[in-house]
């Protein structure tokens, strides 16, 4: 398996191990000719979910050059859309992909790593890079200055699933806000609230995921900017 490809289940492997369907994927998998018999009787002989899908990850690491293919294909299979979504090599949304350069002239222009690029409108990527050169101080009072306008339009429920395929929030912190509230408006504040408490990185994947969900002008909002 390609490097990109292993850093590509490392930094899903939160969400994989919690979501996936090891015994119809592993079903797939056999017929694509990536497990063998007595590969796939190891990983369903695991007690629970999880372990098989830790066994299942763990063994397609070690699988030939066609293994991440077979894996997106199976979840896709499987009806894991969202789960095939976060693997695209096309269409990558990691925080760790998405950087914001500046050419001689200033202008803010996407760059990123060789599996892939997220392009950003221009006020978006300026956004971006003024939210990163401030301090977790700067970046807190900037997102309270416009916190009736984040909870009155911010969609809760993708960022805090993206928030948790990249670590910066666990899965019992995302049931809390998403259940506790009763309302979208409440959702967002109790969202807000949680990056209250986080430093500077925490909140910066929150930026990133504001760009990778389409929520933009959330980002553009919270830098002082109007998005394009």
């Amino acid at each position: 398996m390609k490097e990109e490809h292993l850093d590509l289940l490392d930094t899903h492997r939160f969400e994989l191990v919690a979501k996936m369907d090891p015994d119809d994927m592993v079903d797939f998998l056999i017929s694509a000719k990536v497990l063998t018999q007595r590969q796939a009787k190891d990983i369903t002989s695991k007690p629970d979910t999880k372990t098989k899908n830790r066994a299942l990850l763990d063994q397609l690491r070690e699988s030939g050059e066609n293994a991440f293919e077979a894996l997106v294909e199976a979840l896709t299979k499987t009806d894991r859309h969202a789960l095939a979504k976060l693997l695209s090599v096309e269409d990558p949304i990691a925080p760790s992909l998405v950087k914001i350069d500046s050419d001689r002239d200033g202008a803010a222009s996407g760059s990123g790593s060789d599996v892939g690029k997220k392009p950003f409108f221009t006020n978006e990527a300026a956004a971006l890079n003024k939210l990163q050169n401030m301090n977790t101080t700067q970046l807190k009072d900037a997102l309270n200055r416009q916190l009736f306008e984040i909870c009155r339009s911010l969609m809760a429920q993708e960022l805090c699933s993206y928030l948790v395929a990249y670590g910066t929030m666990t899965d019992y912190n995302r049931q809390v806000i998403l259940t506790a509230s009763r309302t979208q408006y409440e959702q967002n504040q109790e969202l807000c609230s949680y990056l209250n408490k986080k430093d500077k990185s925490e909140i910066l994947h929150f930026v990133d995921g504001l760009l990778a969900t389409g929520q933009g002008n959330i980002a553009c909002l919270i830098a002082g900017f109007k998005s394009q």
